[in-house]
């Protein structure tokens, strides 16, 4: 019973570590693309909780980024940088 705990742990140590160095070497996303992608989702976060709209707008970005392999945003500010970065604002 010992020896089936042990492996198991190993294995979820195992993944978590490989995980970890995945989203290390994601690379960053092209300005148009996040430009699509936040365009789609506030269009479905339209008539939501006003109080919400920037975190589940977000959370739309970071799911489609994610699915398409790519580093995500921490906060909603920091996507709202990026855009005005990459477009010289």
């Amino acid at each position: 019973m010992r020896k089936v705990a042990l492996v198991l742990s190993l294995l979820a140590t195992n993944s978590a570590m490989s995980n970890e160095v995945i989203t290390d070497e994601l690379s960053a996303p092209s300005l148009e693309l996040v430009t699509t992608i936040l365009e789609f989702c506030i269009e479905q976060t339209s008539g939501h909780d006003e109080v919400n709209k920037d975190s589940e707008t977000l959370q739309c970005v970071n799911s489609d980024l994610e699915i398409s392999t790519y580093k995500t945003f921490k906060t909603y500010s920091e996507l709202t940088s990026f855009i005005s970065q990459e477009k010289g604002e």
